[in-house]
């Protein structure tokens, strides 16, 4: 669960009433709806062109842009708005010129109904390694829905794109009314923004607005780090003195029998600092379980607290919790419309299985900074650490040309969590970073998150072709999520280009699943088997680069440099979440068959089979015949015996729609000999 924390900052501007129809209140932390928003997908409003040195984007206005709800500004309902490359947004959707001298608000010279995230005299730049450009999203159902603005780094009109001075930035729109300011990141954290911007907003002719900071207001230093947004959240209407909210709620969904901590964020939305509060929870609608804390929260600070007397779920089962907050102040809440009163599920088990993360890395061997980030990672995980993990290098197609093991899979993978910049990395689907950042502390975190899932694979290898077979199950039902089965390869050294890495470890070559995985529902209690094929055809071929016109034919040609060397990882996934719910790399299995005949002369048709297997015999006299069938454990799952087999070519019908899917294996013995064949079900 992602928290929202905010800290008090510039207490002197918590709230500016002077008649508008606007408060604010300064922050830090993350807002969730802007961090979890464009982290699934998000379309571009506007961006400088990657294959063009020369592109930019210089004053621009945007084309009109969709909300998808209406949005009340000063009192009037919206459902579009212009995007200025000059850090702001305007509601007046008639205007057509991009504003780049910013001014104090209100103010009739500044753009009318008009929301400044940064305003100043920006652009964006073309620069191969990174996106450089405005994006939006929408999230959530109605009526809570939100719309996502970003500006992706921008630099200052005038200079080079230089990394030193991009900026992020944002804003978020909310159905229910009100919207955040959101400053990210600066690209590197050295010193402040050096040049000046107005941050606020202004009415349709300018006798109303707000001047949060500016016309000479720095943009602040930041490291990109969530926790460390500097957000400034404005709510219409007046500001009351008594007006408190719960923020989150930091409680395991799912947990062990024992002691449950329960932590809860509380933010002062009031102009009264709070002093005291009365937090409670309660279990299935029981008693009350309720502290009084004495503290100190400043108007648009926020403050966690922990309850001294902890839940003690004693036994197995579903428990609905409650949580809520009573006298601030010892009064009463005055605008209980925010007080966001907690109510969800916690299921508690007796058991549950290890966890084995997945980290995903993105990364290509013309990236200079991936060779830190690479090396960064190994230092945490090669040794001990190896084992209670599973990892896997998508290889990229920029900057530059690109690697020359990058692919259409590999690139969409990374599409698939809307990365836009390498190195990167992904923990289970949820963290998001570059993999120098990636800590010791972040990977025992993710050892020690609660599973749910319960995931086993076995996978065989013969000539150039790969089978694995999949077996899941969970400690409770679970809907919506996939299988996913991918083949690495744990060492190449042909595609070294231009970043000084000689070795590359566990890259991707293919999935197994699609790329979208399989989709299951998982009963539990009820293991689900699959079982998947790859076959790499033709011979190796290195591409010349990882641009998508060098990309190999997987038709004709593989990029595996030694088969010797292919292994299988697999992994679910919740495909609404994309969080990884388990990993596991899949055991070889070394049973030294691989369909290699004595003398005698057997084959196994259809195979794949959805059930019905014909084992064709070919004898040179009558024999009595045995076949063992065996599954990829090398588990006897049944015997068929036949006294007497004619001499010549027979056919024997044997029926395995009664086992799960999976890799089989006829052991097949006569009077003439004796060989062993593979057989895959797959229903």
């Amino acid at each position: 669960m992602k928290k929202i924390t905010f800290l008090a900052a510039f207490l002197s501007l918590y709230c500016f009433s002077f008649g508008q129809s606007y408060y604010y209140l300064p922050g830090t932390g993350t807002s969730q709806d802007y961090y979890e928003g464009l982290a699934d997908s998000y379309t571009t409003v506007m961006t400088a062109d990657r294959a063009d040195p020369s592109s930019e984007i210089n004053d621009v206005m945007s084309a009109a842009q969709t909300i998808p709800f209406a949005f009340d500004f000063f009192g009037t309902n919206f459902t579009q708005y212009k995007l200025s490359d000059n850090g702001y947004i305007t509601f007046d959707v008639a205007a057509t010129t991009s504003n780049n001298r910013n001014t104090a608000l209100p103010s009739d010279s500044a753009p009318a109904n008009a929301i400044m995230a940064f305003w100043d005299d920006l652009e964006f730049e073309q620069y191969q390694t990174f996106l450089f450009a405005a994006v939006s999203t929408t999230q959530g159902t109605a009526p809570n829905r939100t719309h996502v603005i970003k500006w992706f780094q921008a630099n200052h009109t005038g200079r080079a794109a230089e990394i030193s001075e991009l900026i992020t930035f944002g804003i978020v729109l909310h159905e229910q009314g009100g919207f955040e300011i959101v400053h990210e990141n600066q690209y590197t954290n050295t010193t402040a923004y050096t040049e000046t911007a107005t941050i606020g907003i202004n009415n349709d002719d300018g006798t109303e607005g707000i001047t949060v900071e500016g016309p000479s207001a720095a943009f602040p230093n930041l490291d990109g780090s969530s926790a460390n947004f500097k957000v400034y959240s404005f709510f219409p209407g007046i500001q009351s003195a008594k007006d408190v909210g719960i923020v989150s709620v930091d409680m395991v969904k799912e947990t062990l029998i024992g002691s449950v901590p329960t932590v809860t964020t509380i933010r002062n939305y009031g102009s009264e600092t709070v002093t005291s509060i009365d937090l409670s929870y309660t279990v299935d609608g029981g008693a009350a379980v309720t502290d009084n804390f004495t503290t100190s929260i400043a108007p648009g600070a926020a403050k966690t607290f922990t309850h001294t007397t902890a839940w003690n779920a004693s036994a197995a089962g579903n428990y609905n919790i409650a949580v809520s907050f009573s006298n601030p102040n010892n009064s009463a809440d005055e605008n209980p419309d925010n007080d966001n009163l907690q109510t969800f599920a916690v299921d508690v088990f007796s058991s549950a299985p290890a966890r084995i993360p997945l980290y995903e890395v993105f990364t290509s061997s013309t990236c200079g900074p991936c060779t830190p980030g690479n090396e960064n990672f190994h230092s945490i995980i090669d040794g001990a650490r190896s084992e209670n993990c599973t990892y896997i290098k998508y290889q990229q197609n920029f900057p530059g040309t690109g690697d020359p093991y990058a692919s259409s899979q590999s690139v969409g993978r990374r599409g698939y969590y809307a990365v836009n910049s390498i190195p990167r990395m992904e923990i289970d689907g949820e963290w998001d970073g570059n993999a120098n950042s990636f800590t010791v502390a972040l990977h025992d975190e993710a050892t020690s998150s609660f599973c749910l899932v319960e995931l086993s694979a076995s996978f065989d290898k013969w000539g150039q072709s790969v089978v694995t077979t999949v077996n899941v199950d969970a400690i409770k039902d679970l809907s919506n999520v996939s299988i996913y089965a991918a083949v690495i390869e744990t060492l190449n050294v042909e595609n070294i280009k231009s970043n000084g890495e000689t070795e590359f470890i566990n890259v991707f070559k293919r999935f197994m699943t699609s790329a979208n995985g399989d989709l299951i529902n998982i009963t539990s209690g009820t293991p689900t088997s699959k079982s998947y094929q790859v076959d790499f055809k033709g011979d190796y071929k290195l591409a010349s680069n990882g641009s998508s016109t060098s990309w190999i034919n997987i038709n004709s040609n593989h990029d595996v440099e030694d088969f010797e060397n292919l292994k299988v990882l697999v992994w679910v996934q919740d495909n609404a979440t994309k969080k990884v719910l388990q990993s596991a790399y899949a055991q070889e299995i070394n049973l030294g068959v691989n369909d290699v005949s004595s003398t005698l002369n057997a084959g196994v048709s259809p195979n794949p089979t959805t059930g019905l297997a014909k084992v064709s015999l070919d004898l040179l006299r009558n024999s009595s015949v045995n076949v063992t069938l065996t599954n990829s454990m090398g588990q006897v799952v049944n015997t068929y015996i036949y006294e007497n087999v004619n001499a010549g070519n027979n056919s024997l019908n044997l029926n395995l729609s009664d086992y799960a899917e999976g890799v089989y294996f006829f052991n097949i013995i006569t009077n003439e000999g004796s060989t062993t064949k593979k057989v895959i079900l797959s229903k």
